[in-house]
């Protein structure tokens, strides 16, 4: 990606249910009062996280087995926008029209020395800021979506194509439904060995079921 590219945005937000008043992660922690037969005192249980349910005309508590898994939905929101600049600026703020730093002409070995080893070609920094051009509301989105630490996709466009058109928020409904996928029946026999991963997200680093011998 480069000065004066096109790109669209594509952002993926995780939904979680949280109690409407607290602000909070459900399922909310519940502690109930009991009078102590002894002294009638009330006493405040331990807490418990799930909620009031009936199993077999018995009132207990349903537990989750885990926190709850968030809901991922992908979407493209910006369109067409401009590549102002990719990597830092420079100090004195010239980018545009600035030509290239030439190539340095390599010194031949009777000038450097017979025994004098070429220095080491440097390796260019990558970029890591990349500076677009958009209307004032969409930059306040892409201020919004920065201070919100959502991830962004950069989708680059062809340099010709200026259209704008609508897309689905993608789910796992969505892509479920689209193309057909089945989830798996239950069978009394499976593989060896169990695979509890196939998502890696960093290198070196995975999504595992359960923890186990590896």
């Amino acid at each position: 990606m480069q000065d004066g590219d096109r790109v669209d945005l594509i952002i993926s937000l995780l939904f979680v249910d949280v109690d409407e008043e607290f602000q909070t992660l459900l399922p909310n922690i519940l502690r109930a009062f009991v009078r102590d037969p002894e002294t009638g005192a009330l006493i405040i249980n331990e807490a418990i996280p799930g909620r009031v349910d009936t199993f077999a005309g018995l009132n207990v508590f349903a537990v989750p087995s885990e926190q709850a898994r968030p809901r991922l939905v992908t979407q493209r929101t910006i369109q067409d926008a401009l590549v102002v600049h990719v990597g830092n600026f420079p100090p004195d703020g010239r980018f545009i029209g600035v030509p290239p730093t030439p190539t340095p002409v390599p010194v031949d070995d009777e000038e450097r020395g017979q025994n004098t080893p070429p220095p080491p070609t440097p390796t260019p920094t990558r970029p890591d800021i990349i500076t677009l051009g958009v209307p004032p509301q969409e930059a306040v989105l892409l201020t919004w979506l920065v201070e919100a630490r959502v991830p962004v996709t950069l989708a680059l466009r062809s340099v010709n194509d200026a259209s704008r058109s609508a897309t689905t928020p993608v789910t796992l409904d969505y892509i479920m439904r689209t193309y057909g996928i089945e989830v798996p029946a239950k069978r009394d026999y499976s593989i060896e060995p169990a695979i509890s991963s196939i998502r890696q997200l960093i290198a070196g680093e995975t999504i595992r079921l359960a923890a186990g011998p590896q």
